[in-house]
């Protein structure tokens, strides 16, 4: 259930029975990304629209954190690696490397 800032209005949010890790919605409330924990343990990283209720696996190996950009467009990541990448949120490119 989503609930707005004042706390008053329930949603349902019709996402799949897994094991979730932190959300984090998009600046336009329309995009989530969350960590989806595998049947390795690891936890990799899916977008979510959450309008349609669909979901797409964003990163296959494990990452520890992640940050929309400020515009949504973007994901940047830490893999269990340490190292930093970023991708479209919409997968119309592969990630790039951006830091270690």
């Amino acid at each position: 259930m989503w609930l707005d800032r004042q706390g008053g209005h329930e949603t349902s949010v019709p996402l799949p029975e897994q094991r979730y890790t932190r959300a984090q919605v998009a600046r336009d409330g329309r995009s989530v990304a969350v960590g989806i924990i595998g049947d390795d343990g690891n936890p990799n990283l899916w977008i979510g629209d959450l309008a349609r209720g669909s979901f797409a696996r964003l990163t296959a190996v494990e990452t520890q954190s992640y940050r929309w950009s400020p515009d949504g467009r973007r994901i940047v990541y830490r893999k269990g690696d340490r190292t930093l990448w970023s991708q479209p949120a919409d997968q119309s490119a592969p990630g790039e490397k951006v830091g270690r």
